[in-house]
C-alpha cells in the first residue's frame, strides 16, 4: 500500500470514529453535500440548552448551543425557529496529523428540521450574522468540553485496543498584526438583502434571543 493510500484509509478511519463517537455523546447527525456531515445538539441535551466550560483565559463561563427566534407572519401569527450549533470533525493525516473543527448551524420549527438546504443556508446568514469571531471560539471550546467531559484530550476509539488522540484545548497564539474594517456597511446590508426568505418570512421579527437569555 503507497502512503497517500495509507494516509486515506486513516482518514477515513478517524472520520468514521469522531462520527460515531459524536452520536454516541447524543448529537444528531445532518448530511451535507460530498458525503459531509456535521452533528447538532438537539433541544435539551444539555441542561437549560447551555454548555459551562473553562474558557480560555481561565475563567469559568456558558455558552449556549441551543436559541430560538420569534417570527411574525404578515398575518400576525407568532412562530418559533430553533438554531442549533453543531461541528464537524475533518482529520489530517500526514507530517502534521490534526482533527479540524468546523462549526455549523442548523435549523429547526416545531422539532423538526427544515429539509430545504436553501432555507438552512438562508436562516444561518440571518441568524448568525451578528455573531462574532469569539462567539464561535467558545461555542467550538464547548462543544469540545461536553465531548470530551471537561477533558484535555478527545479519544476517538478505532478499534477494541487502539485510539485517535487529540489535544482539546486549542492552541493559543497572539497574532503581531490586525486587519481594519473597511467594509461599507451600506454594500453588507445590499448583500444581506441578496438572501432569499419565504414571503411569510419577509415580517420576521428581527430582534435575537437565545432560549434562555443572552450570553455572557
Amino acid at each position: 500500500m503507497d502512503s497517500r493510500t495509507a494516509r486515506n484509509h486513516a482518514s477515513f478511519l478517524v472520520r468514521q470514529s469522531f462520527q460515531r463517537f459524536a452520536v454516541s455523546r447524543g448529537l444528531h447527525e445532518y448530511e451535507l453535500t460530498g458525503n459531509r456531515r456535521f452533528f447538532w445538539f438537539p433541544k435539551d441535551l444539555v441542561e437549560k440548552d447551555r454548555i459551562s466550560f473553562r474558557a480560555l483565559d481561565g475563567s469559568n463561563t456558558w455558552k449556549a448551543v441551543v436559541g430560538f427566534k420569534s417570527l411574525k407572519s404578515k398575518e400576525g401569527q407568532i412562530r418559533i425557529r430553533n438554531w442549533h450549533f453543531g461541528i464537524e470533525g475533518l482529520p489530517h493525516i500526514g507530517f502534521y496529523s490534526y482533527l479540524s473543527v468546523l462549526p455549523h448551524v442548523a435549523f429547526s420549527e416545531n422539532g423538526e428540521l427544515y429539509e430545504s438546504s436553501k432555507k438552512q443556508h438562508a436562516y444561518r446568514r440571518n441568524q448568525c450574522r451578528s455573531w462574532c469571531n469569539d462567539d464561535w471560539r467558545d461555542r467550538l471550546v464547548a462543544t469540545l468540553s461536553f465531548l470530551t467531559r471537561a477533558g484535555a484530550e478527545l479519544s476517538l476509539p478505532l478499534a477494541p485496543d487502539s485510539a485517535a488522540i487529540f489535544q482539546a484545548i486549542p492552541e493559543m497564539i497572539e497574532s503581531p498584526v490586525t486587519y481594519v474594517r473597511t467594509a461599507d456597511i451600506d454594500e453588507i446590508k445590499l448583500e444581506e438583502k441578496d438572501v432569499e426568505f419565504d414571503s411569510e418570512d419577509a415580517a420576521e421579527d428581527e430582534d435575537d434571543y437565545d432560549s434562555y437569555g443572552s450570553d455572557p
